[in-house]
């Protein structure tokens, strides 16, 4: 059995967490002064000097980016590591005797971790509108400063872990962009003859079989299974989204349902707060960006024109398919 840590798990959602166009007004790093740099560095020229404060932005602006990722996958890990249970992946906990052991404290720390990270970049933010970062690096920030609510937890998320591949099943069912890879099928086989014993006394432990996806009864009225699945992408898939009953709408109130002109300028009709409440699921229509809106993970995407357009093409050859059914059969062989 191989296993990865909450803070693996957490820092491969997070670098699935898209940055804000508008970074710049969020972070507005033009506040920060440029600073003369002393020590070895003081008799440097102006343009070195400058160079230096460039470097520095830079640093201030991957601590804060990184800050801000984290943040927003923070709290979509606490909410169905939260919900799922006791029908979502195991917790087990390496620090008592070096060896991992399922463990519900495990669980319990790992979501509190969780959330107190959830206002990470929130924290973050405060200290640099206080000023704290003006002279960074020369009065550094401590590294884990705002991250975790003490050292401790900054240990305890990399000892807080799961088996990978059931791990990775779990991510995958409920839509979790990550990059987390599960074992291969030999490498599976290798472990299972090996860990045989440890298998057994697993089983021992949790004496009811284990519900997996596969095996769950579509009647069952689990928390995990309420919430809403999405196929694994950055880019939103527009057949299977939250506008979904949106566009449907502004498809039969449109002149031409089948335009994607037509009905892109009905969408952004009903984006507009101005002529009346908006649709469910629905936000305001952002110039540059499309309608904004929330996947299934709670992140912010925005719906284009050009996503509306690939979802009338994906229709009309599904279309086309179904009509003619020996080509799709042809092509497929």
């Amino acid at each position: 059995m191989e296993y990865v840590s909450l803070r693996e798990v957490l820092d491969s959602v997070s670098k699935q967490v898209p940055i804000p166009e508008d970074w710049e007004k969020i972070l507005p790093l033009s506040r920060i002064p440029f600073l003369q740099e002393g020590g070895r560095y003081k008799n440097q020229t102006e343009d070195f000097q400058a160079a230096l404060h460039k470097l520095k932005l830079s640093a201030i602006n991957d601590l804060f980016q990184s800050a801000y990722q984290h943040s927003e996958a923070a709290p979509v890990l606490d909410q169905y590591l939260h919900n799922a249970a006791p029908h979502g992946p195991k917790w087990f906990d390496w620090r008592e005797t070096g060896r991992p052991k399922i463990s519900d404290s495990a669980r319990h720390e790992g979501l509190r971790i969780l959330v107190y990270m959830s206002e990470y970049f929130a924290r973050c933010l405060e200290k640099f509108r206080a000023g704290r970062y003006d002279k960074y690096p020369r009065h550094g920030i401590p590294l884990y400063e705002g991250m975790f609510k003490n050292l401790e937890d900054s240990d305890r998320i990399k000892q807080i872990v799961f088996d990978r591949n059931e791990l990775v099943g779990f991510l995958d069912e409920i839509g979790i962009p990550h990059s987390i890879s599960a074992k291969s099928s030999s490498a599976q086989a290798s472990a299972i003859e090996a860990s045989l014993a440890t298998s057994l006394i697993a089983g021992e432990i949790d004496s009811k079989e284990r519900v997996t996806p596969s095996k769950r009864d579509s009647s069952e009225k689990s928390v995990l299974l309420a919430q809403p699945t999405s196929t694994i992408h950055r880019t939103p898939n527009p057949g299977d989204h939250k506008l979904r009953k949106c566009i449907d709408q502004a498809r039969a109130e449109a002149d031409n349902r089948d335009n994607v002109g037509d009905v892109w300028d009905k969408l952004k009709e009903m984006a507009d707060e101005i002529k009346g409440p908006r649709p469910q699921g629905m936000g305001a229509f952002v110039e540059g960006k499309g309608i904004k809106y929330s996947d299934a993970q709670g992140f912010t995407r925005y719906f284009t024109k050009k996503l509306l357009g690939k979802q009338f093409s994906n229709e009309r050859s599904k279309l086309r398919r179904s009509k003619n059914p020996s080509t799709s059969a042809k092509q497929a062989s």
